[in-house]
């Protein structure tokens, strides 16, 4: 393995043993770094993380760079770990898409919308995701543009 290649793992994985509590800037600059220049190693660490991880902000700033990767499988695995998340963090990881991306891909609107029917789908699910997240669903069908099914 080159030695380039090692020192920028190691420091990417020194850097999730910093925790700046909701300064996602802060850990957003090296997502950066690492995913152009190794998006293959960052992929399986996002999913690693996602599973064994303990930080959110990490958490969400993968998902965020996973979800507006140009790798396609980046975007699937964003797409699929989005669903496991609490409201408030989804609302958090769009408003991080939003501030450092710039963006919010279409698949990713698409995840969001297909998370919001998946709670709509079961109402006990709904219910407990609208009482303890309310103003995080709020925001997210108000900031993406989302009609409610309303078919309650």
């Amino acid at each position: 393995m080159d030695t380039a290649e090692q020192d920028l793992r190691l420091e990417l994985l020194n850097s999730l043993l910093t925790t700046p509590h909701r300064e996602l800037a802060k850990v957003a600059e090296f997502h950066k770094i690492m995913v152009e220049l190794d998006p293959i190693f960052y992929g399986h660490l996002a999913s690693w993380y996602q599973h064994h991880g303990d930080v959110r902000d990490h958490k969400e700033v993968f998902l965020g760079h996973l979800l507006t990767s140009n790798v396609n499988e980046h975007r699937d695995a964003g797409f699929m770990m989005l669903q496991e998340f609490p409201p408030y963090q989804v609302a958090r990881i769009v408003d991080f898409m939003k501030q450092q991306q710039g963006k919010v891909p279409r698949s990713a609107r698409t995840a969001v919308r297909r998370y919001l029917q998946t709670r709509e789908a079961n109402p006990k699910f709904f219910d407990r995701a609208a009482l303890r997240g309310r103003k995080a669903m709020k925001h997210l069908y108000a900031s993406l543009h989302i009609n409610p099914l309303l078919s309650l």
